[in-house]
């Protein structure tokens, strides 16, 4: 089956077989009902791949009410989980020739180490254009019994 049809696409992102395992979806959380969590919690690490056409930058962050129980790190640690340089909460793809060739031998594939407390969504802006809107998207962990 071709990747592309098991991914959530934006841009020049792909979050390949998101569509399929359902980690990331389409639109913002509802996240009525969901109780308040503090900052101390159980991980669930989810190394997304992504894959990058390259042909214009584009921005992922979470959006500011998420940060207390989700946190994207270093896609450059061994274990993805030091945190961004300087404080960054979001990543930047900008075309890079030096990245790995993605599934279709033209694009890049990066990996985009996530934590997210158990049970809880986070609402994540994607910018594909200085001008645009910011396209929305859920990232999710199922709960732990």
């Amino acid at each position: 089956m071709d990747w592309r049809k098991r991914s959530v696409h934006v841009g020049d992102l792909w979050f390949v077989d998101s569509a399929e395992l359902g980690d990331v979806r389409y639109g913002r959380p509802d996240n009525t009902g969901n109780p308040a969590y503090g900052r101390d919690w159980p991980l669930s690490f989810g190394p997304l791949v992504i894959v990058f056409s390259g042909k214009t930058a584009a921005i992922v962050r979470p959006a500011p009410e998420a940060l207390s129980y989700f946190r994207l790190y270093s896609a450059f640690s061994p274990t993805g989980a030091d945190a961004l340089p300087r404080g960054d909460t979001g990543y930047t793809f900008a075309p890079c020739p030096s990245a790995a060739p993605g599934p279709d031998g033209q694009a890049f594939t990066f990996y985009l180490p996530f934590s997210i407390q158990p049970g809880r969504e986070a609402a994540v802006e994607v910018w594909t254009s200085p001008n645009a809107r910011p396209a929305w998207l859920t990232f999710s962990a199922p709960a732990q019994n």
